[in-house]
């Protein structure tokens, strides 16, 4: 009575519709009699769905226990790794440590970085992170002298060193001299690691790359270190016209020298303009060099090439 109820319902639907295939199915079950109870799929199919369902979890957590061991074995390949020696440039160039943050670090002379890394090691020794903020922390009396702040963040301890910072020529020669020799040493140490890469066909940090080809004369293929000590490439010694051989003070110097010689001499005479260091204003013997009364820094170098020759 219930089939033929429900079929007689549903048949106008389907006559309007076109006839689905499921309507047209549901139909013969009700005209063959069959209740919902019939239509559900046998109790073998639910019970192999209720299996594979089941497996579904340990097949992940295999999956994640794998990727797991995967990471594992990066980390310690990383950890295997040679640390790659470092140029000391930009931030990593050796500074003098002046103040109350030279009696902190003990040192004269360090690199920004190593100087954060002390700090930030000696705050986490001492516990004074914050415990709602890790990223901050409170500074005790000796942290005070040169932070000059009662809590501060890791990422603005930077910008509190600035005023402890100087350049080593500004402070002594000796401490220049210092400075020179470890760019020199870190120069040196980071073009054996690049030569022994390219032999290896592997980069310092042992990652395989494609072996360049060096160009002759080339300082990116010698090292700036290498290129100056054998005086090649802008090293190479050039003899100086008479104008600029009285501004530098010698007849045989290489571009670069010839280029700082140019500067001591300009500062040293106050030839640089109030309002645009970069102006240079030009005294008689300037303007026998340049013949112009003033130039730019930019220009000058442009303007060296006509009193430099190649030996």
């Amino acid at each position: 009575m219930m089939a033929s109820a429900f079929a007689s319902v549903w048949s106008p639907v389907v006559r309007r519709s076109g006839a689905p295939c499921r309507f047209a199915a549901m139909r013969s079950m009700c005209a063959a009699g069959s209740s919902f109870v019939g239509a559900r799929p046998p109790v073998a199919a639910m019970a192999s769905r209720r299996a594979t369902m089941g497996a579904m979890p340990v097949r992940l957590a295999s999956q994640t226990s794998s990727r797991q061991l995967t990471m594992a074995a990066v980390m310690t390949t990383e950890e295997a790794r040679p640390e790659v020696p470092k140029r000391l440039k930009g931030v990593h160039k050796p500074v003098a440590v002046v103040g109350d943050l030279k009696d902190f670090a003990g040192v004269s002379i360090s690199t920004r970085p190593e100087l954060i890394r002390a700090i930030s090691s000696y705050v986490k020794e001492s516990g004074l992170q914050l415990d709602s903020d890790k990223r901050q922390f409170r500074t005790d009396a000796k942290l005070r002298k040169f932070l000059s702040v009662d809590s501060c963040t890791f990422l603005s301890i930077s910008k509190h060193l600035t005023p402890h910072l100087m350049k080593p020529e500004d402070v002594s020669p000796e401490l220049a001299k210092e400075a020179a020799e470890m760019v020199q040493a870190a120069d040196l140490a980071a073009d054996e690691a690049e030569e022994a890469a390219g032999i290896n066909g592997e980069d310092a940090g042992g990652k395989k790359t494609k072996k360049r080809k060096s160009k002759k004369n080339s300082n990116k293929a010698l090292g700036p270190a290498r290129a100056k000590a054998e005086g090649r490439g802008i090293f190479r010694p050039q003899k100086l016209s008479k104008v600029l051989s009285k501004v530098c003070g010698a007849d045989t110097l290489c571009r670069p020298d010839a280029v700082k010689a140019m500067w001591r001499y300009i500062k040293l005479n106050k030839l640089q303009s109030p309002t645009d260091g970069r102006v240079i204003l030009c005294d008689p013997l300037l303007k026998e060099l340049f013949k112009c009364d003033q130039t730019d820094a930019f220009t000058m170098n442009k303007l060296l090439t006509a009193h430099l020759t190649k030996m």
